[in-house]
């Protein structure tokens, strides 16, 4: 693995966070001294540069300390909805929360080239192209990305900078020449940095402007040399920078309404302008003379307008309106007597970005996907094709080395199923997409077979003996459902109301219905031996499945200790007959059970101090625990009395699922997707 690749993944999610640098054959980090002499033959520019940024000035904080540690990050996939679009000539990029696709357009669609997933802790705004490298920006990060092989991007590093005020978020930019210039928030303030490019892999700031206007987009107009910019409020402001390290305000206006970016060439700047009144709304698309900023020509184009974007003689607009919806028009402007509309495109879905405009194809983010118009001939816009891309996460599973992830949009279709290939862990690739029809609670495999349950039409089934490509193979109705399923083969429950569905799954391209067992009243939560548990708020219940069509009762736990109820969510074995449950009834109070005899459940330990959650089982003598929203760990246990967290790890965002497949963890949050972490356990029963 590329070691600065490496070196970002553990530093970028938390700046709380202490640097270490991973040895990834080797179950410890490194010191700064001991990482300049790994790269300092393969790469002298970073070493020289990391040298003098370390060693010149910060000589006291040379030293990094060298903690042993038993689990770390070794891949990602960090794809989420379509943010930011480059149309480059055939070549479209979409950056999708902190991944980027790479597409080629071609008459009959796009076809995909490489993927590159990114873990940083803010999803891309913006993408910028200066010769062979992207520079996208991530928040408080500017990534820079080696493209000169689009079959094989690489992420080359990133480049920060904190002022006097507040370390800096980056926004949208624009190259000119050799310099990029780019928008940043600043002290509660957008203002304008300038970059030069000349070493393109380590961009140095070399000038900056902040005043009354703020500045958020950016365009270029090559004829009369202006820098044209405007706010997120009501701003147009033209910038001479002949000096390219200097700019020089010319001239602002404020328009009382709400400004998109603007595009700008030949001395003219093109803008939509919203404006409301009481309780309705206008948005304006307008031609300005960047000499003076006054308005040449004006249209208006609907309720809303968001981005505007410009190649030639055409200018397009991205607008919305109650009749029509959301809408792509194209405006000729290179008629003196008048701007007019000579082509447009209905398009669904919410606008997540700007577009971009090259070669008559404009690309479009439009969160769940980045679609594709070619527009080269008016008034006849053809629709190319579509990146998809995910949400919010929802279930995630793994069969052999893949990974089976679902995604919404918010709360909304588009639900997806995606196939990611984990054959490489340390670098997860997606390679299948599938639309569902909604969106699945509960995921399960058998055999060469996956299982997906809804809550209104049942049970889905799929064929995944090729994995990449999973096909439905069956679907069994059911009413009444719950939210879980467990599977013992050849028997699957299904909670419902009342009960739970009891399904022969010999054949899982046949599914029989057993029965409607009113045995087990209160669903389903796992199977553990030849016992069926459900936990609930204060109690747990055990179900003899040794017939597995005919659950036997066998007797419950009712908490009686004092203090409140524990809230019992899961259970795991860890010796024979004991079982530890998780506890998410804040402060968690675990405890461990001796269920030898059904008929007398024991309890043998309570625990204050573990705080877990959830429990699941991982590879005895260790387990994986649940142990807040936002972290998990991985617990030894000693014995029953005695428990032993060995490694622990915290997500920026709300966990969502925790999948194990010794010595791998792979955990989702809604956001950066899947991260995939190693253990490096010891004493692991075989």
């Amino acid at each position: 693995m590329n070691f600065l690749i490496l070196v970002s993944l553990i530093i970028s999610l938390d700046s709380g966070i202490h640097y270490s640098y991973l040895d990834p054959g080797n179950s410890r980090s490194l010191t700064r001294e001991e990482y300049l002499e790994r790269i300092k033959e393969r790469d002298t520019v970073l070493y020289e540069v990391l040298k003098a940024r370390w060693f010149g000035e910060d000589v006291e904080d040379s030293k990094v300390p060298v903690e042993p540690y038993n689990m770390g990050i070794v891949g990602h996939w960090t794809f989420k909805y379509a943010d930011a679009v480059l149309m480059d000539g055939d070549i479209f990029y979409v950056v999708a929360g902190g991944g980027l696709f790479i597409y080629h357009v071609t008459d009959s669609g796009l076809e995909k080239i490489s993927e590159l997933s990114i873990l940083v802790a803010h999803t891309g705004e913006d993408i910028v192209k200066y010769g062979d490298y992207l520079y996208v920006t991530f928040g408080e990060k500017l990534g820079i990305i080696d493209v000169s092989d689009p079959e094989n991007p690489r992420l080359v590093g990133f480049y920060t900078d904190i002022s006097d005020t507040d370390t800096v978020r980056f926004y949208y930019g624009v190259v000119v020449d050799d310099y990029l210039y780019i928008s940043v928030l600043e002290g509660g303030r957008f203002n304008l940095h300038v970059l030069s490019l000349r070493y393109p892999e380590h961009p140095v700031k070399v000038g900056e402007w902040s005043g009354y206007y703020n500045v958020l987009y950016l365009d270029y107009d090559s004829v009369t040399g202006y820098l044209y910019t405007s706010s997120n409020y009501d701003d147009v402001c033209v910038f001479n920078i002949s000096q390219r390290e200097r700019p020089i305000f010319r001239r602002g206006r404020s328009f009382g309404g709400y400004v998109s970016n603007v595009v700008g060439e030949g001395g003219y700047i093109y803008v939509l302008v919203d404006y409301y009144y009481e309780d309705d709304a206008y948005s304006y698309f307008m031609k300005l003379d960047a000499s003076d900023l006054s308005v040449l020509d004006i249209i208006c184009v609907g309720e809303t307008g968001y981005y505007v974007g410009m190649e030639g003689d055409y200018v397009y607009a991205t607008t919305f309106d109650n009749i029509g919806g959301n809408n792509l028009l194209q405006f000729y402007v290179g008629d003196t007597s008048g701007v007019r509309v000579v082509s447009y495109v209905d398009f669904g879905g919410n606008i997540g970005g700007r577009m971009s405009v090259s070669g008559g194809y404009v690309g479009l983010p439009v969160r769940a996907d980045a679609e594709v118009y070619d527009m080269s001939h008016p008034p006849n816009p053809s629709y190319i094709g579509k990146v998809l891309c995910p949400g919010l996460t929802g279930l995630c599973g793994i069969k052999g080395d893949y990974l089976y992830y679902t995604t919404r949009l918010y709360n909304t279709p588009p639900y997806r199923l995606w196939v990611i290939d984990v054959t490489d862990r340390a670098h997860p690739v997606s390679v299948n997409v599938i639309d569902l029809e909604r969106e699945p609670m509960d995921i399960e495999f058998w055999g060469n077979y996956m299982f997906l349950l809804y809550p209104d039409t049942g049970l889905y089934v799929y064929d995944i003996s090729n994995p990449s490509e999973p096909v439905l193979v069956n679907t069994f109705y059911l009413d009444s459902l719950g939210s879980r399923m467990v599977l013992n083969y050849p028997a699957a429950y299904v909670g419902r109301t009342g009960g739970i569905y009891i399904l022969d799954i010999t054949d899982p391209e046949d599914i029989n219905l057993v029965s409607r067992d009113t045995v087990v009243r209160y669903g389903v939560n796992t199977v553990i031996g030849s016992k069926l548990f459900r936990f609930c708020h204060g109690l747990f219940y055990i179900y003899d499945v040794t017939d597995c069509f005919n659950p036997v009762y066998l007797d419950r736990w009712l908490d009686t200790l004092p203090g409140a109820p524990s809230f019992y969510t899961s259970g795991v074995l860890i010796g024979d007959n004991y079982i530890l449950l998780g506890d998410d009834n804040p402060p968690s109070r675990n405890k461990v059970f001796d269920i030898s005899d059904p008929g007398n459940i024991r309890l043998v330990n309570l625990i204050y101090n573990l705080e877990a959650l959830w429990v699941f089982d991982f590879r005895l003598p260790y387990i994986v625990v649940k142990t807040g929203d936002y972290s998990f760990a991985v617990v030894e246990v000693k014995d029953t009395m005695n428990f032993e967290v060995v490694a622990s790890a915290s997500t920026p965002y709300k966990l969502g699922w925790i999948v194990r497949d010794y010595p791998y963890i792979y955990v989702t949050s809604g956001y950066p997707g899947i991260v995939v972490y190693r253990t490096y356990l010891t004493g692991v029963d075989e």
